[in-house]
């Protein structure tokens, strides 16, 4: 064959397999699907639930919203002279909202510093007697209380629940920057209530003692003159001891009213 033919028959060799691969890849008669593939076996991962979120306080006494008030020193006088008149004058109105709120919850434990009392202090000194067993508590030290017990009984309490009410996002807020982020104050409020409500009324002088240091600790800086010789006495709270020191019958008259703050601040301040 000459070399023109075999040129020829080249070309045409290669256009024939160029037209043949087009000719499978493009015709119209129908091709059969491939099979289709294996199912596997899947394994489905759950979705993630959401994190329960960490439940709220369960809040026992709620108190009912309502405006606030003035938060300034000023606005605190204004109310304290109004509901107490001239028995005012004993309480501090300087950071008076955070002093009551940790005043209150010290009530219910073992100590209750004065540096953070909302009040003045009692006069004069603690008054002890000698007595058949030692030393007591003389009757007359519950008069250094009088102004006290004068103040709360001439309070109206329906118009000081009003108050606290109005005032309650405050106390709520000292009391959660006392260390309390999920705690409720109305609800420490009401369990220190209870607690002084509780306290026993002692009839008798009560004795005291000397406190006796433990061995090998250190004296405290501002050592405790003395302790009550009862344990069951010494085991109260602060704020139970406190009224031990009134005398039973103020003891009475201050639980009395207790009482009726109680019923107030359990019941939106209805009487």
């Amino acid at each position: 064959m000459k070399p023109a033919q075999r040129g020829i028959t080249g070309a045409f060799i290669v256009l024939a397999i160029t037209a043949g691969a087009w000719y499978w890849t493009h015709r119209t008669a129908p091709v059969a699907p491939p099979p289709p593939p294996v199912p596997q076996a899947v394994r489905v991962e759950p979705a993630p639930s959401a994190p329960t979120p960490a439940p709220g306080p369960v809040i026992r006494h709620p108190v009912p919203a309502a405006s606030q008030a003035a938060a300034g020193a000023s606005g605190i006088e204004g109310a304290l002279a109004r509901l107490f008149g001239r028995d005012a004058t004993l309480f501090i109105a300087q950071d008076f909202v955070p002093h009551v709120v940790a005043t209150v919850d010290a009530l219910g434990r073992a100590h209750a510093s004065p540096l953070v009392w909302p009040v003045q202090g009692p006069p004069g000194r603690f008054e002890t007697r000698a007595g058949a067993d030692g030393v007591v508590i003389a009757r007359d030290n519950g008069l250094r209380y009088a102004r006290y017990l004068h103040a709360l009984r001439h309070v109206d309490l329906q118009r000081l629940a009003a108050a606290y009410i109005e005032l309650y996002p405050q106390f709520q807020s000292a009391y959660r920057d006392l260390g309390y982020p999920q705690g409720y104050f109305n609800d420490r409020f009401v369990e220190v209530l209870d607690l002084l409500i509780s306290t026993p009324v002692v009839e008798r002088p009560i004795r005291l003692e000397r406190p006796q240091a433990a061995s090998g600790q250190a004296p405290t800086p501002t050592p405790t003159l003395y302790v009550y010789a009862d344990p069951a006495l010494e085991s109260l709270s602060a704020g139970q001891k406190i009224l031990l020191r009134m005398g039973p019958e103020r003891e009475r008259a201050v639980q009395a009213r207790l009482r009726a703050w109680r019923r107030l601040i359990t019941t939106g301040g209805k009487p």
